[in-house]
């Protein structure tokens, strides 16, 4: 058991035991990087104004009303060409039924 200690020891007094538990400062000791680097202050107001956030919104809700116009358009199109294959699969079916009296 007094070998154990001893090791134990010994590993905690190592440099790298000391590197990889180095205790990093707390936010009120360590100094503040905008104040360090001499950032300028910034601005009262930030982020993208009223208008541009509107006109974003409009460009984004313009597209998915372009493209959800697109895709009913196509359904319509295709259900349409299939509708008129069965319509003129009933007539043929009529004038066969026709001829045979």
């Amino acid at each position: 058991m007094i070998a154990a200690a001893a090791s134990t020891r010994s590993i905690f007094r190592s440099a790298r035991f000391l590197q990889l538990t180095a205790r990093r400062h707390l936010s009120t000791d360590a100094p503040s990087p905008a104040k360090a680097a001499g950032a300028p202050k910034p601005s009262s107001r930030g982020g993208a104004g009223f208008f541009s956030r509107l006109s974003s919104f409009l460009v984004g809700a313009g597209v998915t009303a372009l493209g959800t116009q697109y895709l009913i358009w196509r359904e319509l199109h295709e259900g349409n060409k299939i509708m008129l294959s069965r319509q003129q699969a009933l007539e043929m079916r009529v004038a066969a039924l026709e001829k045979k009296k």
